[in-house]
């Protein structure tokens, strides 16, 4: 048997920070995940800045928020030792957007450059401090981490296989203290978790070849994305399905990005994938952080959304007071 203070479920973005905060105060993880590439977090830009794009406004707090989810991702890198987190800075092409100490009117130089790659350049602003995080970097490297180290384990939870005794929880060959789980969108469906407030969502995106495009910028037009990431393959996306019986990839809608990139782009441009996930979202887009009433020791972390990246080291800490740590 294998003891440890907290059994992890899932390595969404939820999952690794919770087991990275909890590895930083002392306490031993496992971390089991089914290792699934269509869930929601792989399938995220991982955009981080410090501006609402859509207003161009800094909400209260939204600089502190940034900040302490920086440093949360330097700190991982420090412990990966890998770089995962590109500065990736930011061209917000709108008719609403004001200027500000972080969204910036282009320079020149900048509207020349824009020039040869958009028809409308004289509409953008320009934010230097935003970076995009490279999930599938940081999570091959979590896995690998935790692999050598005896503390991950690949396969599909199994609820009914769960043995809770008066101070610890079996699972297979696992006796753990604590468990937490951050299933991501799977998070529906957890019956020591029922009827929480998980509203039904999906999200397509598209790998778009843009040749000629300054892969070491991202851009933000209209509300839609473009993420750089690599051999000028950028992310765009995403858009929000609420009424859907299975996750498939809706040809309409990417017909209407190809549309809206030729009318746009100077560039010749191609479509090499078109993905789509369920995300993990919830009603008032609040995080789902709970303790089982009757459990003890059980506890929950989801629903962290579109936000995940830029406000889960923010809500981690909720967690952790949650935890009494």
């Amino acid at each position: 048997m294998q003891q440890t203070d907290f059994l992890i479920i899932g390595q969404g973005i939820a999952g690794i920070l919770t087991a990275f905060v909890l590895m930083q105060k002392g306490k031993s993880v496992m971390v089991m995940d089914k290792d699934t590439p269509g869930n929601a977090s792989n399938m995220a830009g991982a955009l981080l800045n410090p501006v609402n794009l859509n207003t161009g406004k800094i909400f209260p707090g939204q600089q502190r928020d940034f900040d302490r989810a920086l440093k949360a991702y330097y700190d991982l890198e420090v412990f990966l030792k890998v770089s995962f987190l590109e500065k990736c800075p930011l061209f917000a092409f709108s008719d609403v957007l004001t200027t500000n100490d972080q969204l910036r009117a282009c320079s020149q130089e900048q509207l020349a450059e824009l020039g040869h790659y958009f028809h409308d350049p004289e509409r953008a602003c320009y934010i230097e401090k935003a970076y995009h995080i490279r999930f599938s970097v940081l999570k091959a490297a979590w896995k690998t981490k935790l692999t050598g180290n005896g503390q991950w384990r690949t396969g599909r939870f199994d609820y009914a296989g769960l043995k809770i005794n008066p101070y610890h929880f079996q699972y297979q060959d696992i006796i753990a203290r604590n468990i937490v789980f951050c299933e991501g969108a799977a998070g529906r469906y957890n019956p020591f978790f029922p009827n929480l407030p998980f509203t039904k969502n999906l999200g397509n995106i598209l790998h778009v070849n843009i040749a000629g495009l300054n892969q070491h910028a991202g851009y933000h037009i209209d509300n839609k994305k473009l993420i750089p990431l690599c051999r000028h393959t950028f992310w765009m996306g995403s858009n929000y399905v609420w009424d859907f019986e299975r996750p498939e990839p809706d040809p309409a809608w990417r017909d209407e990005q190809i549309d809206f990139l030729r009318k746009k782009l100077r560039l010749p441009f191609r479509v090499v994938s078109h993905f789509v996930a369920e995300r993990p979202t919830t009603a008032g887009q609040q995080p789902l952080i709970r303790a089982h009433q009757e459990i003890n020791n059980l506890y929950f972390f989801n629903g962290l959304g579109t936000r995940g990246f830029s406000k889960g080291a923010v809500w981690i800490g909720d967690l952790m007071e949650l935890l009494k740590l």
